[in-house]
């Protein structure tokens, strides 16, 4: 939230409105809101493009390439964990189900 002057535009004040993400490799970690814009114009299929546009639009700053490509890459690695996480889970309860599966072929 940036508050100025309405006679000469100068900046008097600014202030985040959106809590920054824990991150343990930057002295400035990402705000929550940058990566749940990611996240959002990704499943509805659209990039950093759109995510220009709609922040022009709206009259908000835009993202740098670098800060979009950093969130779609936190937001990859994330997904492949959860994944990794959900195969171990089916793998354990196939593993130590008391109902075997047995193949066609032996």
């Amino acid at each position: 939230l940036i508050t100025s002057c309405g006679h000469c535009e100068k900046v008097c004040n600014e202030i985040c409105t959106s809590p920054r993400l824990q991150s343990d490799t930057s002295s400035r970690p990402p705000f929550e809101v940058n990566r749940k814009v990611v996240s959002g114009f990704l499943q509805i299929g659209r990039g950093i493009s759109a995510i220009e546009q709609f922040s022009m639009v709206m009259g908000l700053r835009g993202m740098s390439s670098s800060t979009y490509s950093a969130h779609v890459k936190y937001l990859s690695l994330e997904k492949c964990e959860n994944q990794r996480r959900c195969i171990e889970t089916v793998t354990h309860s196939n593993a130590t189900s008391p109902y075997r599966t047995k193949s066609r072929f032996g």
